[in-house]
C-alpha cells in the first residue's frame, strides 16, 4: 500500500478548507442530492462528498456507506488531490498503490474509485467527489464528464455556503458594532471600556486595548481583560516592546496574527516580553495621523485564520474610537473658547407642550442665571425665574414671535440675581425647527454692561 503524499501547498489548503466551516457539520440535503444523484447517474452504490483534513478524510455526504470518516493515510482521495485530472481505479486489487489497503481488504471491499477534485473559490484542492464500487468495473469518458460537471455542482454550494457564511457573519459584526455605538449610558471611559468587552466576546479574544502612541511611549487609554490584574489605564511602555509596534512598522495597517510562535514575528521583543499567541489590530486615525491603536489578544493561538469581517470589525471600532476621541479633543477645545467669551453660549429647546430646557449652555451661564449648566439642561423655568417680572412678559412674546416667524430672536432685559440687584443683558439667537415639532435656538447672552466695555 502507498500512502498519499502531501500536496506543496498542503497549509494554505488545510487552511482553505477551515475557512469552509463545513468539517463536523450535520448533514445538508443540498450535498446529500448530489451524492444521490452521483450514485444513480453512475450507477455506483457508494457515493461521497470528502473533505481531505490532515489526518482524516470526513465525509460531508455519503450515500450507501455509514462510516463518516477514515484516516487519511489510507484513503483514496488522499491520492485523488494530488491531482486535477479525475482518479480511475478500475480494480483495486491490481494497483499496487491500494491493493493491500485496508479499504480494500476488508469494509467497505473498494474495488472500483472514481473521484473528482474539489476546489475551494481560491482553486485550493480539499476533497473531493467520488463513486465507489465494491466490483471492477470501467469508467468512460462519457462518465468521467458527468462526475466533473456533479463535482462543479458541489463547489457551487460550496461558494452559496461561503457566501450565505460571509453576509451572515457580516451582519453579525454590524450589529454588535450598532449595539456599541448606541449604547450611551455612562461616561466615555465606561462606555469605551465596556464596548471593548463587547469586541472581545465577538472575537473571542481575552483582551481589548485603546492605545495612545506618542514619540516612542505607548500608554493604555482604556482596557478590558478578563486576566484581572495584569493591566492599569494609563500604563506606559516603551513602544518597541509592544505589539503595536509591529502594526506601526507597516504603515498602519491592519495587523493580524493568528499564532504567533509560527509567524515572521516570533522573535520580536514583544513575543519575548508578553507572549501572546493572536493578535488583531487596526490604527486609530485622527487629522490624517496615527493616534494609537485598537488591540485584541490573547495567550493562545487561533485555529482559524481572521476573517475579513473581523478584519473589517476591528477597522470599524478603531474609527469609532477615532469619532469619540476626535469628539472629546474638539469639546475640550470648545470649552476652553468658550470660557473667553463673555457672557453664555447656549441652546435652548422649546418643546410642543411648551415646556423649555437648555440642551447646552457654556459655563458663562453662572454669570447670567446663577445657576449651573446641568440645572438648565433639566428646567429652563429656573433661568426665566430669575427674569425681572416687568421684563417677562415681553421676553416670553419675542421668544414666541421668534418660534412663530422662524427670525433671529433679540431681546434686551433684566434678570435679578439678588434682591434689589439687576442686571442688564442682551440675548441673540436663530431658531431652527426640528421634526418633532420643537423650537431650537442657537445663540448667546451677555450682560449689555460688560460687552459695551468691551466694544469701546
Amino acid at each position: 500500500m502507498k500512502t498519499p503524499d502531501f500536496p506543496p501547498d498542503e497549509a494554505h489548503r488545510l487552511s482553505a478548507l477551515d475557512e469552509l466551516a463545513l468539517l463536523d457539520t450535520p448533514p445538508e440535503e443540498r450535498f446529500d442530492r448530489l451524492t444521490r444523484l452521483a450514485a444513480r447517474t453512475l450507477d455506483a452504490p457508494i457515493a461521497l462528498v470528502s473533505l481531505v483534513d490532515s489526518n482524516r478524510q470526513w465525509f460531508k455526504s455519503r450515500h450507501g456507506l455509514d462510516t463518516p470518516e477514515t484516516a487519511r493515510d489510507v484513503s483514496f482521495c488522499g491520492h485523488a488531490i494530488l491531482r486535477e485530472e479525475p482518479l480511475i481505479v478500475e480494480n483495486a486489487l491490481n494497483d499496487e498503490r491500494f491493493h493491500d489497503n485496508p479499504l480494500v481488504s476488508g469494509t467497505p471491499n473498494i474495488r472500483f474509485y472514481a473521484g473528482a477534485p474539489l476546489h475551494d473559490r481560491h482553486g485550493h484542492r480539499v476533497g473531493t467527489l467520488c463513486v465507489i464500487d465494491r466490483k471492477p468495473r470501467s469508467f468512460a469518458n462519457e462518465d468521467k464528464a458527468i462526475l466533473r460537471d456533479l463535482a462543479n455542482l458541489v463547489e457551487r454550494e460550496f461558494v452559496l455556503g461561503e457566501m450565505r457564511d460571509y453576509y451572515d457573519e457580516r451582519n453579525r459584526a454590524l450589529n454588535v458594532l450598532t449595539d456599541i455605538a448606541m449604547n450611551s449610558e455612562g461616561d466615555t471611559g465606561e462606555r469605551a471600556t465596556r464596548a471593548l468587552a463587547i469586541a472581545c466576546d465577538y472575537l473571542d479574544l481575552e483582551t481589548g486595548i485603546v492605545s495612545r502612541i506618542t514619540d516612542r511611549a505607548y500608554t493604555v487609554h482604556w482596557h478590558y481583560t478578563s486576566e484581572k490584574g495584569t493591566l492599569a489605564d494609563g500604563a506606559t511602555l516603551p513602544l518597541d516592546r509592544t505589539y503595536c509596534s509591529l502594526l506601526v512598522s507597516t504603515g498602519g495597517q491592519v495587523l493580524a496574527v493568528e499564532h504567533m510562535a509560527k509567524s515572521p514575528y516570533n522573535d520580536h521583543r514583544c513575543y519575548k516580553i508578553f507572549g501572546l499567541e493572536s493578535y488583531l489590530a487596526a490604527p486609530i486615525w485622527i487629522d490624517g495621523e496615527i493616534f494609537g491603536t485598537v488591540s485584541f489578544s490573547s495567550r493562545h493561538p487561533r485555529s482559524r485564520a481572521f476573517s475579513a469581517t473581523e478584519k473589517m470589525f476591528v477597522t470599524l471600532f478603531a474609527d469609532w474610537i477615532a469619532d469619540t476621541l476626535d469628539r472629546i479633543q474638539h469639546t475640550e477645545t470648545l470649552n476652553k473658547l468658550v470660557t473667553q467669551v463673555p457672557g453664555m453660549l447656549y441652546q435652548y429647546r422649546l418643546w410642543p407642550d411648551g415646556h423649555g430646557s437648555f440642551p447646552y449652555a457654556s459655563p458663562g451661564i453662572e454669570d447670567i442665571f446663577g445657576m449651573s449648566a446641568e440645572e438648565a439642561a433639566a428646567d429652563a423655568g429656573k433661568a426665566f425665574a430669575k427674569v425681572h417680572p416687568d421684563d417677562l412678559p415681553g421676553l416670553l412674546e419675542s421668544i414666541e414671535r421668534s418660534a412663530d416667524s422662524l427670525e433671529q430672536w433679540q431681546h434686551r432685559y433684566r434678570v435679578r440675581l439678588k434682591p434689589g440687584d439687576c442686571n442688564w443683558v442682551e440675548g441673540f439667537a436663530q431658531p431652527e425647527a426640528l421634526p418633532d415639532g420643537s423650537i431650537l435656538w442657537h445663540g448667546y447672552i451677555a450682560r449689555v454692561d460688560r460687552r459695551q466695555t468691551l466694544m469701546k
